[in-house]
């Protein structure tokens, strides 16, 4: 089981933009504990990797260009960081192991079914629990980050119960969808 807390910030309005912060050495961007996404006027087109993508293009000290980010259509752009060490249950993998930017990458891509995302949408292999804070690219008079809503029809939780095989997504007012079961009334 892991639960983990995703800091996303943005919108940044072009790639440019948003490789200059992720290179930034005063930005604090840990290739293995970041993600990014691009939304569109229809919501989420795509969510990656940093730490994948940096492999699969051979760019450990950089943002690596991905092709899929510089598709017509992408219109704002966010990095998010992971903010929490996931604590697994004592049978997965230990904390802060090689499955942890995965697992949180591919629930996300399951529930949100972006449409340039061409992995398999499989569930996790691990009860998981995402929740997701967003804030603007402005801090206030005391230097915080300023939140932000997400973007149209991203939820700032994601809960998968592997035991059940049931995917419950929720917001503010409570839980918007339960997937993957019979069961109708999800309580909240």
């Amino acid at each position: 089981m892991m639960a983990v807390i995703i800091s996303w910030f943005g919108m940044y309005e072009n790639t440019e933009a948003l490789r200059q912060e992720a290179v930034d050495p005063e930005g604090g961007w840990q290739w293995n504990r970041t993600l990014y996404m691009a939304t569109g006027e229809q919501g989420i087109r795509y969510i990656g990797s940093v730490r994948d993508q940096a492999r699969r293009y051979d760019c450990i000290t950089c943002f690596p260009d991905d092709p899929l980010l510089e598709r017509g259509g992408n219109l704002f752009f966010w990095l998010g960081s992971i903010q929490t060490r996931p604590v697994h249950n004592r049978n997965a993998i230990p904390a802060g192991g090689p499955n942890d930017l995965n697992a949180v990458e591919h629930a996300l891509i399951r529930f949100l079914q972006p449409e340039l995302n061409n992995m398999p949408r499989e569930a996790p292999d691990d009860s998981l629990s995402v929740f997701s804070c967003f804030y603007g690219l402005e801090t206030d008079e005391n230097g915080d980050w300023v939140p932000v809503d997400p973007p149209a029809g991203f939820p700032i939780l994601v809960a998968y119960d592997w035991y059940r095989g049931n995917q419950q997504v929720g917001d503010e007012d409570g839980w918007l969808t339960y997937c993957g079961s019979d069961q109708d009334d999800i309580g909240g």
